[in-house]
This record gives structure tokens, C-alpha cells and sequence, in this order.
């Protein structure tokens, strides 16, 4: 991601304001998602690199030119969460069973994780390792 930043950065230098104007719409998807999402290992030094290359694109393209394009981005992922949003909804409402077998997919996983949290922590303290669990027979 950052080779692509570096890359964004170059090509504004190197086209100017006239070359980089048609190309914003595939630039402001990247650079949206890299500053404001919490993905990835480095995510500040990503973020930190991010901005920059936002600060120099809107110095070479202009500001409002930048933002028009950076704030079509952002209205377009908003559409696209609530779209995905409604669609789940939906889908819970069309199979109920379906999303029940989900919540109970959920609950079981969170007990293995807590059981998990506290053979963890009982380790650490020095107990003895338990069986896992099996069936009263």
C-alpha cells in the first residue's frame, strides 16, 4: 500500500494539476481507504503517508477539485455499508432459521473463546491442564 501511495505522490508531481484531474476518481478510493480504515500491520506510518500524498494532491490538483472527488468517494462507501446493511436485514427477515443457526454459530463461538481465555489465564497461574470437554456418560 505504501508503494502505491508513493506511487500516487510521483505521478501528481510528474503530471501536474491538468494530467492528474481525470485520474482523482481512482486515486480517492485508495487513499480514503487508507486513511480511514484501521486495516493492516504499520497502520500509522500508512495513514502518515496517506496524508501526505492527500496534502500534495490538493496542492497540485487544487482543493476543491481534490475534495469533490475525495468526498464522491466517501458518499459512495457510505451507500455501499448501508446497502450491505439493508441486505443483511433482509436476508435475516427472509430465513429466520437461517439467521438463528447464525446467532447460535456466534454463541458457540464465543464460549470457545472464553474457555479458551480461561485455560489461558489458569495456565499462566500454574493449574493443571484440564480434559476437554466430552459427553456425560
Amino acid at each position: 500500500r505504501a508503494s502505491a501511495l508513493r506511487f500516487f505522490a510521483a505521478m501528481g508531481v510528474k503530471l501536474g494539476g491538468d494530467g492528474l484531474q481525470p485520474l482523482l476518481g481512482c486515486v480517492a478510493p485508495a487513499l480514503y481507504r487508507a486513511i480511514e480504515t484501521d486495516e493492516g500491520l504499520g497502520s500509522e506510518a500508512c495513514k502518515q503517508l496517506a496524508q501526505e500524498t492527500t496534502e500534495l494532491l490538493q496542492e497540485v490538483v487544487g482543493y476543491e477539485a481534490f475534495y469533490a472527488a475525495y468526498n464522491k468517494c466517501r458518499a459512495h462507501q457510505a451507500q455501499r455499508r448501508e446497502q450491505r446493511k439493508s441486505e443483511k436485514a433482509l436476508a435475516k427477515l427472509l430465513d429466520p432459521q437461517g439467521a438463528a443457526a447464525g446467532r447460535m454459530q456466534k454463541q458457540q463461538k464465543k464460549k470457545r473463546a472464553h474457555k479458551r481465555k480461561v485455560a489461558a489465564f489458569q495456565e499462566g497461574r500454574g493449574a493443571k491442564k484440564q480434559r476437554p470437554d466430552e459427553d456425560d456418560e
